[in-house]
């Protein structure tokens, strides 16, 4: 044994990247609005915004969520 493989062992782990790996759930004062979006395992990043595209699957878009009970102090935050 030399004093590389004396200092560093390697072991080789197996690793299973989860079905998802962030949730985000998006409330207006006490209400869910919408459902929870699920970010996909296989993306790096997600983008949070007040936009309208819902065909991204690592984009959460306000934009596209309605709510009957919207309050003006809501809608001006929004």
């Amino acid at each position: 044994m030399n004093l590389f493989t004396a200092l560093y062992t390697f072991v080789k782990l197996f690793f299973a990247a989860p079905e998802y790996w962030c949730t985000i759930t998006y409330f207006e004062l006490d209400q869910q609005v919408g459902e929870t979006f699920k970010v996909p395992g296989s993306c790096q990043t997600v983008t949070v915004d007040g936009y309208t595209d819902p065909s991204s699957v690592n984009r959460f878009c306000l934009g596209k969520l309605s709510n009957v009970h919207r309050t003006e102090m809501s809608e001006r935050a929004r």
